[in-house]
């Protein structure tokens, strides 16, 4: 995964119109990772979301309207390399 240690990342800036369509195609998988987190956290350190205890992760995440909650971005060019065995043809 590329991070700021791996890639030269731009100063923060507000999101352009890019920026938002690349986490609205990406929000699925965000919040299924969100879930699965939850989940583990639940099970070993229940402290960790214990400030939203009582809502879903439903209620936290569907009503997120990304064009007014990304407020500020990073870019930066990074190389894909696919997991061995996925390579495309």
């Amino acid at each position: 995964m590329a991070d700021a240690a791996t890639v030269p990342l731009s100063p923060a800036h507000a999101p352009k119109a890019a920026s938002v369509e690349a986490f609205k195609s990406a929000w699925h998988e965000i919040k299924n990772e969100f879930h699965k987190c939850r989940q583990k956290w639940d099970e070993h350190e229940p402290e960790m979301y214990s400030r939203v205890a009582g809502h879903t992760d439903h209620d936290l995440l569907e009503g997120v309207d990304l064009e007014k909650a990304l407020v500020q971005v990073r870019t930066g060019d990074s190389k894909y390399s696919p997991p061995d065995g996925c390579e495309l043809t």
